[in-house]
């Protein structure tokens, strides 16, 4: 009795679990960036001031915004 060796599915298959495998990693990925940068990010705030200098003295002025209550100095 002879067998022959017939290679011709092992390919393929070889291929199809790389690209399932690279999905998966490339998924968990995305996912790790997507939900561990969502709990940093802060809402943003607008508040509108300008400073000026004259020598040694800083002057800030307040011009306002929506947010304008919740600046501390």
């Amino acid at each position: 009795m002879k067998f022959t060796k017939n290679g011709d599915a092992v390919s393929p298959v070889i291929g199809v679990i790389l690209l399932v495998a690279i999905t998966v990693i490339l998924a968990a990925v995305i996912a790790a960036f997507v939900f561990g940068m969502a709990g940093n990010i802060q809402k943003t705030r607008v508040v509108a001031a300008t400073a000026s200098t004259q020598g040694s003295t800083i002057t800030v002025t307040w011009q306002g915004g929506q947010d304008n209550g919740q600046v501390t100095s």
